[in-house]
């Protein structure tokens, strides 16, 4: 990372677009990707870190995360999220979880 200003300029001119709500004021773009802080980060078709959300199959649970930069992983590889570990860490016990 060159500079954190710079940076977090990026994040909000490359990944972020203004919410429809108010109360939000911003939110993720679908779809997008950049290298931030000498990561990649990309965002799904509902800007959700990651990749492309498929059908839940019927028995499968989800968990979704709602968060700040921390819970995105901000300067973390996607690999290295803690959705990404807690995904593996359910998948290693045999237990049906996709973590968002």
């Amino acid at each position: 990372m060159q500079n954190y200003d710079i940076e977090m300029w990026r994040y909000a001119k490359e990944l972020k677009v203004r919410s429809d709500n108010p109360v939000l004021g911003h939110e993720h773009a679908p779809s997008k990707s950049a290298i931030l802080q000498s990561v990649e980060i990309r965002t799904n078709e509902l800007g959700l870190r990651g990749d492309t959300m498929k059908p839940r199959p019927s028995k499968t649970r989800r968990i979704l995360f709602l968060g700040s930069s921390v819970t995105l992983g901000w300067g973390v590889k996607e690999e290295d999220t803690l959705t990404e570990r807690l995904q593996a860490m359910f998948h290693a016990d045999g237990r049906d979880v996709e973590v968002l």
